[in-house]
């Protein structure tokens, strides 16, 4: 992933190799063919020697596959931190019946110590799903869920969103409260990380349906010899997986609130051969009450509804569905 880990302004890399672990290939302003690599945790992450607010990393793990990344600010602070999905086995193992694959993701809170970037993992419990839960009762373990950041009820800090292999989306809002105005600045303390110990920047698993969690169901058919069959692919080719799905995140109603989109993969038992479809899935942020938000689906058998003829023109087989303001009008335009 390509971030700026130093705080130079000049961008860098951060990467894992199977001999060295996850390390980081510092860029420089003055130079662009040449890179000098360090070891992450080693040059850059606080331990618990370090500072008692801090966990200790583990740096045996691998990244996860499929991954998610980001580095944008969780804590309100106003300097961005690093987020890492991780897991216990090799990818091969995440086939393997006879092996348990743990994935958690990590929050690395950047910290200034003497005026120099450092990190510090957050207590946070990082685990998304049951690794023994997986679509169909397949064999292995149930890989990490594509995390997408976005402030889905506008309280300024960045919430969590994600939907499981089994047709589980989940909106995860932030805990923490953003900073208020102050006479120095909007910024919360970059030096506080006593929060990071006592309270999770995000609610830990087992999830629980209530303030600071949502969670919608998307694999509901009505017809029982219809299966749903996880998120679909991206770009998938004959005899060759395509890229991992993933949701879609835009204020695509122009209301102010991030709304979600995603297309499904499904496969129909009612032939000899089975065969599979997709359907899109377009998820709005609207009003809930008690200053709660909730998500509505669109329902495609709404002729009024622009929405609903995305959905349409999407039809069965859609591969992909994202947005852009395509012609800069001011509107988001939907690519199929």
């Amino acid at each position: 992933m390509a971030l700026d880990i130093d705080g130079d302004q000049a961008m860098d890399l951060l990467f894992q190799t199977s001999s060295d672990g996850i390390q980081v290939a510092l860029g420089s302003r003055t130079s662009f063919d040449s890179f000098a690599v360090k070891d992450f945790f080693s040059n850059y992450v606080q331990t618990d020697s370090q500072n008692s607010n801090c966990k200790s990393p583990n740096t045996s793990d691998i990244i996860s596959i499929p991954n998610s990344n980001a580095f944008v600010d969780l804590n309100g602070d106003c300097l961005p931190d690093l987020l890492l999905t991780r897991q216990t086995g090799s990818p091969a193992d995440l086939a393997d019946a006879t092996k348990t694959v743990n994935t958690y993701y990590e929050i690395y809170s950047q910290v200034m110590v003497g005026g120099k970037s450092t990190y510090c993992l957050a207590s946070q419990d990082g685990q998304l799903v049951d690794p023994a839960v997986t679509l169909g009762g397949r064999a292995g373990s149930a890989a990490m869920p594509i995390i997408e950041f976005a402030d889905f009820n506008r309280d300024g800090l960045l919430d969590m969103a994600f939907a499981t292999e089994m047709g589980v989306l989940n909106i995860l809002y932030n805990n923490y409260s953003a900073p208020g105005p102050k006479a120095t600045n909007l910024c919360n303390d970059i030096n506080n990380t006593s929060d990071l110990k006592s309270k999770p920047i995000f609610p830990t698993y087992p999830f629980t349906v209530g303030e600071n969690v949502v969670q919608e169901g998307l694999n509901t058919r009505s017809d029982k010899n219809i299966v749903f069959n996880g998120i679909a692919d991206s770009m998938p080719r004959a005899g060759q997986p395509g890229v991992p799905g993933r949701l879609r995140v835009a204020d695509i109603d122009q209301d102010g609130f991030a709304d979600l989109v995603m297309t499904l993969n499904f496969k129909n038992d009612t032939t000899t051969t089975p065969t599979t479809f997709t359907r899109t899935v377009i998820l709005l942020n609207q009003d809930g009450g008690n200053g709660q938000r909730s998500l509505a689906q669109v329902k495609s058998s709404d002729e009024q509804s622009y929405f609903a003829k995305i959905i349409q023109t999407a039809g069965d087989s859609a591969e992909l569905l994202a947005f852009m303001d395509i012609d800069e009008d001011g509107k988001v335009d939907f690519i199929v």
